[in-house]
């Protein structure tokens, strides 16, 4: 399960889907910024996709036209990213970039 490196509270999906997820996770517990690993991103993102293929291959090829499959597509990838990201998403501290008078 995905949990903060800090307090090591687990980090469940709404934290990930909050709108300010584009500029870092928030852990729940702690308030600590975090951001993902860059491994673990690729692959939840691979494994998603591969998932998406199958089923838009699979819808496709048992008959119904273009609009089906890339539905079928979008769901897969949808519910195999979702399902996963609690999983399989790791995080790290994010570091403040630092200000000219720190430099």
């Amino acid at each position: 399960m995905s949990s903060c490196p800090n307090c090591r509270h687990r980090i469940g999906l709404k934290p990930i889907l909050q709108s300010n997820s584009l500029r870092g996770t928030i852990c729940p517990r702690c308030g600590l910024n975090l951001r993902t690993q860059y491994w673990s991103s690729v692959l939840l993102t691979l494994v998603s996709l591969l998932a998406a293929l199958f089923a838009g291959n699979f819808v496709r090829d048992a008959g119904p036209g273009f609009p089906a499959g890339l539905l079928s597509l979008l769901g897969a990838f949808t519910l195999v990213y979702l399902g996963l990201a609690p999983v399989l998403l790791r995080f790290r501290v994010k570091r403040k970039p630092l200000t000219l008078l720190e430099r």
